[in-house]
C-alpha cells in the first residue's frame, strides 16, 4: 500500500486516538425540586466506559464529615470507567440548619408505609429514581454516628459499616479489614448486620443492589472524621474495581 493510500487510515487512527486520550467523566449538575425551598442538586460523572455504576448519597445534614468528603472527592476524583452518582446535600433546609432533618428524616422516608408526600418524600422519590434509571450497582450511604460501636445493640454506632443483608457480611468485613490497616487500633472499624427498615440502604437491599452505611465517630475531629470517610471511599473503590482519576484543573 503506497503512502498516498495509507494517509487517510493513518490519519483516522490519530484522530481516534486523540479522541480517546481526551476523554473526561466531567463533573455535571442536576436539579432537585428547583425554584423551591428544597432546591438542591445531584452530580453524575459518565465515563461512558464499561464500569460499575455507582451512588453515593449523604442523608444528614449535621453529619457534617459525609457532605464535606462527597464535595472534597468530587473536587479531586472522576471516574475512568462506569458512572457515578453524588448527593452530597439531598436537604437544604436541614443544610443550613445544621440538622440531622428538616420536616422529616429523609434516611427515614423509603418506604411507602412512611409516605405522606412532603418535599422530603419527594426528594427521596427522586433518588429511589437513580437507582433504576442509571442502573445503581453499588450504592455507599455515609453518616456519622456517636460513640463506637461495639458489637451490641446500643445507641453507640461510630466507627461503624452496617449492612442489611448477612450476604454483604463478606464484603463489609473485607472493607473494614483494608481500612483497619491504615487507622489506628482504637479507631478501627467493626461490621453489623442490623436490618433497618425504612431506611436507604434497606430500600436498596430490597433491590438487590448491594448498600453499605459507614458510621464515623462523630466526636473525633473534623481532620480525621473527613480522613476516614476518605479512606472508606477509596478502599470501596479498589475493591469493586472502579478506576479513578484526578479531575483536571
Amino acid at each position: 500500500m503506497t503512502l498516498r493510500k495509507r494517509f487517510p487510515m493513518v490519519l483516522a487512527c490519530c484522530m481516534l486516538y486523540l479522541a480517546y486520550s481526551g476523554l473526561y467523566a466531567e463533573w455535571k449538575r442536576f436539579p432537585i425540586l428547583s425554584g423551591t425551598d428544597f432546591a438542591a442538586e445531584y452530580c453524575i460523572a459518565d465515563s461512558g466506559q464499561p464500569g460499575k455504576n455507582v451512588l453515593l448519597f449523604a442523608p444528614h445534614a449535621d453529619e457534617s464529615s459525609a457532605g464535606l468528603a462527597l464535595e472534597e472527592f468530587m473536587k479531586s476524583f472522576t471516574p475512568k470507567q462506569g458512572l457515578l452518582i453524588v448527593c452530597p446535600w439531598p436537604v437544604v433546609p436541614a443544610k443550613k440548619l445544621q440538622a440531622r432533618f428538616y420536616i422529616e428524616d429523609i434516611n427515614r422516608q423509603f418506604s411507602h408505609t412512611e409516605d405522606n408526600f412532603t418535599a422530603i418524600d419527594i426528594i427521596a422519590h427522586s433518588v429511589q429514581a437513580w437507582l433504576r434509571k442509571y442502573k445503581i450497582e453499588y450504592v455507599l450511604n455515609l453518616h456519622e454516628g456517636y460513640g463506637k460501636f461495639r458489637q451490641s445493640w446500643t445507641a453507640n454506632y461510630g466507627q461503624s459499616i452496617f449492612i442489611d443483608s448477612p450476604s454483604l457480611l463478606p464484603f463489609a468485613e473485607r472493607l473494614a479489614k483494608r481500612a483497619n490497616m491504615r487507622i489506628p487500633e482504637q479507631d478501627k472499624f467493626l461490621t453489623a448486620q442490623i436490618p433497618m427498615p425504612t431506611t436507604f440502604t434497606w430500600y436498596c437491599h430490597t433491590l438487590g443492589i448491594p448498600s453499605l452505611g459507614v458510621e464515623i465517630q462523630r466526636e473525633l475531629s473534623k481532620e480525621k472524621r473527613l480522613r476516614y470517610q476518605h479512606i472508606i471511599l477509596e478502599e470501596f473503590f479498589a475493591m469493586i474495581g472502579l478506576p479513578l482519576e484526578p479531575v483536571k484543573k
